[in-house]
């Protein structure tokens, strides 16, 4: 479902974003069960051209849980070159989150991001 989008939204993004809603079952192991509305804000490629890979990935498995894995940008302050960033998190038992960082250089980013996707993958969780 479209919808316009907040200034507050709209003045974060140096483009247009286009903004709407997504309905997800509030918990993942009750699909059929009830369901919530999520805000997002969609930013097309300045190029026009899609990338391969989405803005967030919701459902990756981390440490044999649920997550959520989202593919950011940033200019590097070391070098000033572009870098890509993947943020991934679940949920510990005690409530807590879990945070996993990948940074690469963004003209390598679809090579480190096979590297960041099977550490994802293959860890282990002991809480």
């Amino acid at each position: 479902m479209t919808t316009d989008c907040p200034d507050e939204v709209a003045l974060v993004f140096v483009v247009t974003p286009a903004c709407g809603y997504l309905t997800v079952p509030e918990r993942w192991e009750a699909p059929n069960g009830k369901t919530i509305r999520i805000f997002v804000a969609r930013v097309d490629p300045a190029d026009g051209v899609d990338a391969d890979d989405p803005m967030v990935v919701v459902g990756e498995t981390l440490g044999g849980r649920p997550g959520i894995t989202t593919p950011l940008s940033n200019v590097s302050e070391v070098t000033g070159e572009r870098e890509y960033i993947t943020l991934s998190t679940t949920q510990l038992r005690d409530g807590s989150l879990l945070y996993i960082i990948g940074v690469a250089p963004q003209p390598e980013a679809k090579t480190y991001e096979n590297a960041f996707r099977r550490v994802r993958q293959s860890l282990q969780i002991a809480d």
